[in-house]
């Protein structure tokens, strides 16, 4: 069992804390009345309840409104989008393929609007278990690190993350607004319709709703995902000053005894796993200690699966789905008289496909990405000290040294979201290349030809080879009645092979 260093305090908070002491879960507090309790104590204790009921209650209520809210939205866009397709099919404006741009418009908002909800649900459950997690993360790093303030580096560095992800959810939301309501504002006043329910909204009382209701759980559920990922940010330190003393315990020669320190393992840090006493071999209890390091490190990171695995699965998938919604947007969405709100729809759907592919995706689970990566390395630097000329050749060296190549071989250190999807490179590339492939089906899709245009190019071509071989058999007096005949050939073959071609390479685009 690891023992903390008494000297080893924090009072550094990772920022979900203080999305808990809004909620009021940062604490438990216990509202049973005792009899000896005074007057004044009793009054404390029951408004003390109070007021932790009615702000978990409130919340309560402000995520039902803002789940109904996201669920009246979705609906209303979606029916409007329905109606202007078909309004389109009856003009002949739109084709049936523009359905599909028609569904993507809806996707990216309802994803984003569901995946923080859910956030801060699963968020409100495993709150207690997060406070233990930060616990264990504190006094596994007092093990390696003398400071006194071991999350201070993380929480700053959480902050510097959580400032960057607010900074563009604010430019995201920003061009949302512009893009619903016109580049310049111009339809805040216009009345929208929310079909098929019988509710109506001024274009700026919508533009309300969507501020209160959407731009809050987004911003909260960044602060809780900015958490998570410090947490795991703290495994990936763990690791790293784990090889770190692995390649000092190398270079050591293995004489004095006062070098015990000097492997960045603090002074009674309760990692001395020789029991019997025995002073004979300093640094073989250091190795022991580590052995034992590597061991908690990675029942932290697994107890990081266990706790965040569903919640890291729901805002993959829903961040995905966006991206996949604004890809495809980008890429098809027809286009529009007004030649400002086109450009801008554009710039919009450029910014906010490369913002979810490249941040919400990638770059802000860095350290989940290159945790796999540094945990490997521990095996290489075990192996290279068991063939160390320096190490002594005893036979508890030697048990010692095999029982790690052992553990570091066989534990493979990971978060895994869902306990399906373990981050790493080759998922993020995965999910890109992904993206990339779907950019190209939709282009396809949208950008070739359809079947009423493939048939009147076959018309097309049938018409020029009538015209040109017609005119051989009119230049050819004595063989006219030949020519035509053979020239009606070639046409109604060529027609046959432009249809055949038609067929196998444009067959997904004919319509019933």
């Amino acid at each position: 069992m690891v023992v903390t260093p008494a000297f080893c305090y924090d009072k550094d908070v990772l920022p979900s804390y203080w999305i808990a002491r809004i909620i009021g879960i940062h604490r438990r507090y216990s509202c049973q009345l005792s009899q000896k309790s005074s007057r004044w104590d009793t009054i404390k204790i029951i408004l003390r309840c109070s007021l932790l009921v009615g702000r978990r209650v409130l919340t309560f209520v402000y995520l039902a409104t803002c789940l109904l809210w996201a669920i009246l939205f979705s609906i209303c866009v979606f029916s409007y989008e329905m109606a202007l397709f078909e309004k389109g099919k009856i003009k002949g404006t739109e084709r049936e393929s523009n359905i599909i741009i028609r569904l993507l418009d809806n996707i990216p908002w309802t994803a984003i609007m569901g995946r923080n909800i859910l956030v801060l649900m699963i968020f409100y459950h495993r709150y207690p278990q997060m406070v233990q997690l930060t616990a264990s993360l504190s006094r596994l790093l007092c093990i390696f690190d003398t400071s006194p303030r071991p999350l201070a580096y993380l929480a700053r560095r959480a902050f510097r993350s959580l400032y960057l992800s607010w900074s563009i959810v604010t430019v995201n939301f920003l061009m949302l607004l512009m893009y619903y309501f016109n580049a310049n504002f111009s339809d805040l006043f216009t009345v929208w319709n929310f079909a098929p329910f019988p509710m109506k909204l001024i274009g700026w009382q919508t533009a309300w709703c969507l501020l209160l209701m959407s731009y809050p759980p987004f911003l909260a559920a960044q602060v809780i995902i900015g958490s998570v990922v410090a947490l795991a940010a703290g495994g990936l330190l763990l690791i790293r000053q784990l090889n770190k003393a692995l390649a000092k315990l190398q270079e050591i020669r293995f004489v004095p005894r006062n070098n015990e320190s000097s492997l960045g393992l603090s002074h009674g840090n309760g990692l001395n796993l020789d029991e019997r006493g025995d002073s004979r071999d300093p640094h073989l209890e250091q190795l022991a200690s580590l052995r034992l390091a590597h061991f908690e490190i990675a029942q932290y990171i697994n107890m990081i699966t266990e706790i965040f695995s569903e919640l890291l699965l729901v805002v993959i998938a829903a961040d995905f789905t966006a991206a996949v919604g604004y890809m495809g947007l980008l890429i098809g969405r027809p286009p529009s008289p007004n030649i400002v709100s086109f450009y801008f729809a554009r710039i919009y759907h450029a910014i906010a496909t490369l913002t979810w592919m490249g941040f919400y995706l990638c770059a802000q689970y860095w350290p989940l990405i290159i945790l796999p990566e540094e945990a490997e390395k521990t095996y290489h630097y075990v192996q290279a000290l068991s063939f160390n000329s320096l190490t002594p050749k005893t036979e508890r060296w030697e048990r010692e040294v095999m029982h790690f190549l052992l553990a570091t071989k066989d534990t493979h250190m990971g978060v895994v979201a869902g306990k399906l999807l373990l981050f790493s490179r080759h998922l993020s590339v995965t999910m890109i290349t992904l993206l990339c492939s779907y950019g190209v089906l939709v282009y396809e899709l949208l950008h070739r030809s359809g079947a009423g245009e493939s048939l009147s190019g076959a018309e097309h071509l049938q018409a020029l080879a009538d015209n040109s071989i017609g005119e051989l058999g009119h230049g050819n007096t004595a063989h006219g009645n030949r020519s035509s005949g053979f020239a009606a050939a070639v046409s109604e073959a060529l027609a046959e092979a432009v249809g055949s071609y038609q067929n196998m390479s444009l067959g997904a685009h004919t319509y019933d």
